[in-house]
C-alpha cells in the first residue's frame, strides 16, 4: 500500500483569541501492555463558537492520507509508504470490544477501524516532549509522525 499525498502542506489558520487559548499540561504516559493512543496537546477553546456563529480553531496541516489502519506491537500505524505512527487529536479516543479496535472523534462517531482503510487530513511532524512522552518504546521512531487533523476523517473501503 503506498501513501498517497494529494496536497502539500497547505496550512489552515483560523482566528481563536489568545485569551480562549490554554493547555492541558496533563498527557497519559504510556502502559506497556495496552495499545497506545498518542494524542495531541489540547487546546481549550480551539472549537468554540465566533460571533459569528463559525467554529474558530488554531492550526491543521492539510495534507491527505490513504491508509490502512494496523496494530501491531500495541501501536496503532498508517501502513503507508512510508510507516507512520498517528498522533491523535486531543479529543479523539480508543474504544476496543473485543478483536474491534475503533477510533471515536469527540462527537463519539466511528472515524478508524483497525484493519479498514481511513482517509485523514493531517501531516508529517516531529513530536514535541508531550506527545513523546505518550509513546511506548517499541513505537518510537526517529521521523514519520503523522499529527491527524480531527475534520473530514472517515473509514474508507479502498486505501
Amino acid at each position: 500500500i503506498t501513501r498517497r499525498v494529494y496536497s502539500v502542506y497547505d496550512i489552515v489558520v483560523l482566528t481563536a483569541d489568545s485569551d480562549a487559548v490554554q493547555f492541558s499540561e496533563n498527557p497519559q504516559p504510556p502502559v506497556p501492555e495496552t495499545i497506545a493512543f498518542p494524542q495531541q496537546k489540547e487546546v481549550v477553546g480551539t472549537r468554540r463558537k465566533t460571533e459569528d456563529g463559525s467554529v474558530a480553531i488554531t492550526v491543521c496541516m492539510l495534507m491527505l492520507a490513504k491508509d490502512e489502519l494496523v496494530l501491531e506491537d500495541n501501536c496503532l500505524w498508517l501502513d503507508g509508504s512510508p510507516r507512520s505512527l498517528v498522533i491523535w487529536p486531543a479529543d479523539f479516543s480508543l474504544h476496543i470490544d473485543g478483536d474491534n479496535i475503533e477510533v471515536h472523534n469527540a462527537d463519539g462517531e466511528t472515524v478508524a477501524r483497525v484493519g479498514e482503510g481511513v482517509s485523514m487530513g493531517g501531516g508529517f511532524t516531529p513530536v514535541n516532549d508531550y506527545e513523546l512522552y505518550q509513546v511506548p518504546t517499541q513505537c518510537r521512531q526517529p521521523e514519520n509522525y503523522w499529527s491527524a487533523c480531527p475534520f473530514d476523517m472517515k473509514i474508507i473501503a479502498e486505501p
